[in-house]
């Protein structure tokens, strides 16, 4: 009795084991909530935390388990995934996926200011007659260009398939992990059903 009323408990953990998939698309951060199996989560709150713990964007999923998220400015993220039976599911953005946003207001700032303070330091006036000058300007560049929206084609196709690979890879994991637990309680009911037929046996011949 006690190990069934385990294996209960253990699968009824693995029932409600909440997973959490997001990617950055542009300035917004989209991702799904689920549970092992790919069963999607609907109503599930989302928030959007700094490493302070400063929750700075909040959603819910839709009835497909979809979300969206708005970060206001370009830092390292957690995207926290919560139901109302308290389970929770975390999954890390970094800074360097949300090129397209600002920095946070007071890093901007020190920074535009501390490279001012370098450029008024270190910059000097070059010398009129100054031949490396010249040599630099009259340099034809050589080499073929490459067109600009060909390079952003090709960087949002690759992107795609990271992203895609990397949300494969994210349901290979829960799926391998529920395979583990089922495979663990085959195994342990199999064991104890030997256990009884072995002691079965013994009481027939005694």
């Amino acid at each position: 009795m006690s190990i069934a009323c385990w294996a209960m408990s253990l699968e009824k953990a693995s029932a409600h084991t909440l997973y959490v998939f997001a990617s950055v698309d542009g300035s917004s951060i989209k991702g799904r909530v689920y549970l092992p199996g790919g069963t999607r989560v609907p109503d599930a709150e989302i928030r959007l935390t700094t490493p302070e713990g400063k929750v700075v964007a909040t959603t819910k999923s839709d009835a497909e388990g979809n979300f969206t998220l708005k970060p206001p400015f370009r830092s390292d993220f957690s995207v926290v995934a919560m139901t109302t039976d308290g389970h929770q599911a975390h999954w890390a953005i970094s800074a360097d996926e949300l090129a397209e946003l600002p920095l946070p207001p007071n890093l901007s700032t020190g920074e535009s200011e501390a490279h001012s303070s370098e450029v008024s330091a270190d910059s000097h006036p070059a010398p009129s007659g100054s031949s490396n000058s010249h040599s630099r300007e009259d340099t034809p560049t050589t080499g073929t260009a490459v067109p600009l929206a060909d390079l952003k084609s090709e960087m949002n196709m690759l992107k795609a398939q990271v992203v895609k690979l990397r949300e494969e890879w994210q349901e290979f994991r829960s799926a391998t992990q529920l395979r583990d637990v089922l495979g663990g309680l085959g195994y342990i009911l199999g064991i104890t059903g030997i256990a009884f037929y072995i002691l079965a046996r013994k009481r027939d011949r005694s």
